[in-house]
């Protein structure tokens, strides 16, 4: 009995020891990630602003009005609305995740 309580006793220190190195392992993995996604969110803006001064030197406006399918403008209207839905649910996430 006492040899299995001091095997138990070992097991214990390595399993504590080792999740301890994996929870470090683990929060430098959090950090790395989230370093690249602010990175990877800040050179996506950059991008976007560049790409977008460049649509409005090269788009001159039509010059009759277009038809527009409905179909298709019930789906660009499902799309705008869905978008906004998750920018919103993205935000409030974002809102109770910083609060902790």
């Amino acid at each position: 009995m006492a040899h299995f309580t001091f095997y138990l006793l070992c097991e214990a220190a390595f399993l504590s020891e080792f999740f301890d190195q994996l929870f470090c392992i683990g929060g430098a993995a959090a950090e790395w990630l989230s370093w690249g996604l602010v990175k990877g969110s800040e050179k996506t803006g950059q991008l976007v602003k560049y790409g977008s001064s460049k649509l409005r030197e090269n788009i001159a406006p039509a010059s009759q009005p277009s038809v527009i399918d409905p179909h298709a403008q019930r789906c660009a209207d499902y799309a705008h609305k869905a978008t906004h839905c998750a920018v919103r649910v993205s935000s409030f996430l974002g809102q109770r995740c910083c609060r902790v």
